[in-house]
């Protein structure tokens, strides 16, 4: 049985509750909330001559998306299962959620002693299984009842963020981690000040810090 893929690779995860875990990453094709632009907007370019994605948080803040789920290739289920060495999958994107049936493959398929991440942005609807793990970074047009169902929340925080354009299905969230937007690949430290000074005012609010780009593997 074949899913579509962009791309796999075995790594610790480097945001979140499960930072430092290693992982089984499956990037899925494609991408729902981030568009092109022209060469007049000036996108950055990006390591093998790609042009970085324009993407908005929650509340329409613009950013730069260096992530590529830019390939297609069809890929057996099968192996890549096989291939999950690690107690830990974790299917990410883009948006993986265009491909529910891919999603809806590996909730059944995947063996019960293994769990499941999905990493999305929360604008399309979809019922997951009660033992995946859902990660969620709100993007314009993020459900409320997908934040409910997240297990954790991702925040990104750069000079624009206000806590006075924060919805309540993140407010209320139990486990919210915010992370700071940096310049692509280099770690913008004025946005890490702004995060603990968010914290200051939100002490259960957790830092993420992208550990992947910090110790430079995938």
């Amino acid at each position: 049985m074949k899913i579509p893929l962009a791309e796999h690779f075995h790594s610790p995860q480097g945001e979140g509750l499960w930072v430092g875990t290693l992982m089984h990453f499956l990037r899925l094709p494609g991408c729902s909330v981030g568009r092109s632009v022209p060469p007049s907007l000036a996108a950055p370019i990006l390591p093998g001559g790609r042009q970085a994605w324009s993407c908005q948080t929650y509340d329409g803040r613009p950013f730069w998306c260096d992530t590529d789920f830019h390939h297609y290739l069809d890929s057996e289920l099968d192996q890549l299962i096989d291939e999950t060495f690690e107690d830990h999958l974790c299917v990410t994107g883009g948006e993986p959620l265009i491909h529910t049936e891919a999603i809806e493959l590996f909730e059944s398929m995947l063996p019960p002693n293994k769990i499941l991440h999905v990493e999305t942005s929360g604008t399309i609807p979809f019922m997951f299984h009660d033992n995946t793990w859902v990660t969620l970074s709100p993007k314009k047009g993020c459900l409320p009842q997908m934040a409910a169902r997240a297990n954790e929340l991702k925040v990104l925080v750069d000079s624009t963020f206000s806590l006075d354009d924060v919805p309540m299905y993140i407010l209320e969230h139990p486990l919210v981690y915010i992370q700071p937007v940096n310049y692509l690949t280099e770690l913008n430290k004025d946005n890490i000040v702004r995060c603990l000074n968010v914290m200051k005012k939100m002490p259960k609010w957790r830092l993420s810090l992208q550990l992947h780009k910090t110790i430079g593997v995938r």
